[in-house]
């Protein structure tokens, strides 16, 4: 029997990455269970956000310079 402090999700979509990106949504203090093929997925949304994120930086970066 679950705590009362957590609940369970279940979440299907015809993407892996769909499913992903509604994790996102659950919050860093998740703890997931779950197929270990999603895992994969995971990770490349991981890569592309902080690929992102970098690029925002840098950009920010580049325009404090420019002042």
């Amino acid at each position: 029997m679950p705590s009362p402090h957590t609940c369970t999700v279940d979440l299907s979509a015809d993407s892996p990455l769909h499913i992903a990106i509604h994790l996102l949504t659950l919050g860093p203090d998740t703890t997931l269970q779950g197929p270990g093929n999603l895992a994969p997925h995971l990770e490349k949304l991981g890569r592309q956000l902080l690929s992102a994120a970098r690029r925002l930086s840098e950009a920010a970066g580049h325009k404090e310079a420019d002042r």
